[in-house]
């Protein structure tokens, strides 16, 4: 089979024209029966999403069968646009509509971020005060994604497909918004930074989120993502940004 992808979980091979497997990376070995099943229940409600055909094993890991998508991810199409600001409302446009899809196996959120918070290593005081927040907050609750970025959205002629549903959560919807913007905040190309900026603008509007919460947000998204083991100056950047925010 031929690789066409991979990421830190999984490796995507093409079967034929029509379908891929997604192969769990060895420590990783199972998360895909979780996000098979969210998708298949994302789906049913007509998510944008690829069809799940089935399960395999492939050298004694599980794998994901799915349609095979064809066209160019966001992230390519936002580099070679004229104007990203269409493209960058599009995206906050097709990530409320992911979120209030119905998934009733989709874990909860909460619980996970409080327990990455304390896996942070970040000082004691700052982890109380994150916590504290994450418990108390209020707002919109639905399905999170919580990988939401323009790697993750394939352009296709049928329109906007959305994959890797491997962290998706159910829980406070700003928290999902937040970790899109964490995960490209630290772009350098021009039409990326331009894209991102104009999605935390437009996206705040849109939501009707207050600045000071989202601000929040963004700390506990960068303490969260701290627990997953980064290195050097990205943790660095995200410390920065889990004590005062971007």
């Amino acid at each position: 089979m031929e690789l066409i992808g991979q990421g830190r979980m999984a490796e995507v091979y093409a079967i034929d024209d029509e379908t891929v497997v997604k192969v769990d990376r060895p420590g990783f070995d199972g998360v895909g029966g979780h996000e098979a099943a969210i998708m298949r229940e994302v789906g049913r409600g007509g998510a944008p999403v690829p069809a799940v055909l089935g399960t395999t094993r492939v050298d004694g890991r599980h794998g994901l069968v799915l349609q095979r998508l064809r066209g160019p991810s966001l992230a390519e199409v936002i580099r070679v646009a004229e104007s990203v600001e269409p493209l960058a409302e599009a995206f906050v446009e097709l990530h409320l509509t992911l979120q209030a899809a119905y998934a009733p196996s989709a874990p909860d959120l909460v619980s996970r971020l409080t327990d990455e918070l304390e896996r942070s290593g970040l000082p004691h005081s700052t982890r109380s005060e994150l916590s504290h927040f994450v418990t108390q907050a209020s707002g919109d609750v639905g399905l999170c994604h919580f990988d939401l970025h323009p790697d993750n959205v394939i352009v296709t002629a049928a329109g906007w497909k959305v994959i890797d549903w491997v962290a998706a959560a159910a829980g406070p919807t700003t928290a999902d918004f937040a970790r899109t913007i964490v995960l490209r905040a630290h772009a350098t190309d021009v039409p990326t930074m331009s894209f991102i900026n104009h999605v935390r603008s437009y996206g705040v509007r849109r939501r009707g989120i207050a600045v000071a919460d989202l601000d929040v947000w963004l700390r506990v998204i960068a303490a969260a993502r701290l627990s997953e083991g980064f290195a050097g100056q990205y943790a660095s950047w995200l410390s920065s940004i889990a004590r005062s925010g971007i």
